[in-house]
């Protein structure tokens, strides 16, 4: 493998993932702002019916609402630290761009901002596809943008204990703790489940997280959507599994935040304050959002082939060859 070649795709990676972080910091930001300045019910008509998410009751009161909303922010940005662990992200920064862009992956706040991006670029792709099949995928329905935007917002934490935690990790843990006996293991692997498989992680849990992402995909048709919203409802869930499996609950719950917030804030900024910075913003971050998508999809495309390049070279030659 080219070592010239190595060295870009590490630099663009480096640089795409870099950018990524800094959109993600700026968009808490403005998400921020956006519920701390603005009053619900004053921007649009018809006013505030109800975000169509029926576990979130505190919807009713906009100030608690409000209140749960900041609480939130502060566990999202506890778990992005979480995820960057101190320099590490740096390192792994500049080891991409070394030449070395499997180094990425070895973070975990990288390995989310790449995953986020294959996951969206698969996601739009099957969504496409099913409109152009003539299969609808549907919308949320028109409602206040800032109680929509808490409503999102406040989902991942509730969805992932749901559809990870209840139906992936807790399966998981119960036929992993023969391997990893005692309540510390459980409760280890109920937070990353892959904490107890002690080497290569069984297909019993890929299986369970073919069948979580199925009936998280199921749930989205339950919630109103339309039929073509099932695909790639079901790919972000088998995305969210696989990193709930391998880096843990808190990682799978920041790639959900990042479907609902980070690629949300500046539709929803628009929605609320109309104006040509607003709508700017809007289609210059759903711009950078495709390229990054695209640049990640190619940086990992280029470590799997790589990896497998490398394995190949290593299998043993039949005798006489």
């Amino acid at each position: 493998m080219s070592s010239s070649l190595r060295r870009a795709i590490g630099l663009l990676g480096a640089c795409v993932v870099a950018a990524m972080a800094a959109h993600m910091g700026l968009s808490m930001l403005l998400g921020g702002l956006m519920v701390a300045l603005f009053k619900p019910g004053s921007y649009i008509n018809p006013p505030y019916l109800g975000v169509p998410f029926l576990y979130i009751y505190l919807l009713d009161d906009v100030e608690l609402a409000k209140r749960a909303f900041f609480v939130s922010e502060l566990f999202y940005a506890a778990f992005l630290l979480l995820l960057a662990r101190g320099g590490s992200f740096l390192s792994s920064l500049r080891e991409a761009a070394a030449g070395r862009p499997s180094s990425l992956l070895q973070n975990g706040l990288a390995l989310l901002l790449l995953s986020y991006g294959v996951t969206l670029f698969l996601s739009l792709l099957a969504s496409s596809a099913s409109e152009a099949a003539g299969v609808p995928v549907g919308t949320l329905p028109k409602d206040d943008p800032i109680m929509q935007f808490i409503g999102v917002s406040l989902a991942p934490i509730n969805e992932e204990v749901t559809f990870r935690l209840l139906l992936l990790g807790l399966p998981a843990a119960l036929l992993l703790r023969a391997k990893a006996p005692g309540s510390a293991n459980f409760l280890r692997m109920l937070w990353r489940p892959s904490s107890g498989a002690q080497g290569r992680v069984p297909a019993s849990l890929h299986a369970l997280v073919a069948l979580s992402s199925a009936i998280f995909g199921l749930a989205h048709l339950a919630g109103g959507w339309e039929p073509g919203k099932f695909f790639p409802a079901a790919i972000a869930g088998a995305a969210l599994g696989e990193l709930y499996v391998y880096v843990g609950l808190h990682a799978a719950i920041m790639l959900h935040w990042s479907f609902n917030y980070y690629n949300t804030v500046s539709y929803y900024w628009g929605q609320t304050a109309p104006s040509l910075i607003t709508s700017l913003y809007d289609q210059a971050s759903s711009a950078f959002e495709l390229v990054a998508s695209l640049a990640s999809l190619l940086l990992l495309s280029f470590v799997a082939f790589e990896r497998l390049f490398t394995i190949r070279l290593k299998l043993p030659r039949p005798a006489g060859l």
